[in-house]
């Protein structure tokens, strides 16, 4: 999730097989706290006198929404919305490599899905069942990265980069009203009122803004 939010959920719910409801509390959870997050954490950076590259790294490796994270630095100031961006789209660029891992230790560690066969055919193939569970959207950010990266010139790059968004927003948008309308709101709250849920939540993100200040620190120092 601290990845890149929504779609790092999605990666790792397929690569788990997750069912579609933890899936889409993962999710609600996760935009409705880095709202509160986006909130807080570029006002604290500022009250605590963090040097600009320490405060957009700090941002970009903690603030788990890509938007948010651009949102928040911003707030900062021109210099730590550069260093957040370059922080959150880094670690996004590895989301394939931390699936790949997440799949392959489940396939190990996690409970053995029935279906018989005894462990012949494609099913016990380790590399299909890794392809079966890895997201694809995976691949098609990555290609389209390296086109933009390294085929568009320069002077389209930007009015391509416009598009793009514009279409990403569509999509993105589009894929919320699918997971609407498979969503039991029932279902939801009684699952979001299991404490252990929040709690999990809170306590793992907590841990990851203090290490992520502590590697931002390290990284760029005081100065």
């Amino acid at each position: 999730v601290a990845v890149c939010g929504a779609s790092a959920a999605t990666a790792a719910a397929a690569a788990v097989a997750a069912p579609k409801s933890e899936l889409t509390l993962a999710i609600s959870l996760i935009s409705v706290c880095s709202i509160f997050w986006l909130l807080l954490q570029p006002y604290l950076a500022q009250a605590a006198g963090f040097p600009d590259n320490v405060a957009g790294a700090w941002l970009g490796g903690s603030v788990d929404l890509t938007g948010a994270v651009v949102a928040a630095a911003g707030v900062v100031s021109p210099q730590a919305e550069a260093t957040a961006t370059i922080v959150k789209l880094t670690q996004n660029s590895f989301l394939g490599v931390y699936t790949l891992g997440i799949a392959a230790a489940w396939m190990r560690c996690g409970p053995q899905e029935s279906g018989g066969g005894g462990g012949t055919g494609k099913t016990s193939n380790v590399a299909y069942q890794l392809w079966q569970r890895f997201p694809k959207f995976v691949l098609g950010y990555l290609f389209v990265s390296l086109i933009m990266s390294t085929a568009v010139a320069p002077e389209i790059r930007a009015g391509a980069i416009a598009l793009a968004r514009g279409g990403a927003r569509f999509f993105f948008a589009m894929g919320f009203v699918g997971i609407g309308f498979s969503t039991s709101l029932e279902m939801l709250v009684q699952q979001a009122r299991q404490p252990a849920v929040l709690y999990t939540y809170l306590v793992l993100q907590v841990f990851d803004i203090a290490l992520t200040l502590a590697a931002a620190f390290l990284a760029f120092g005081l100065g």
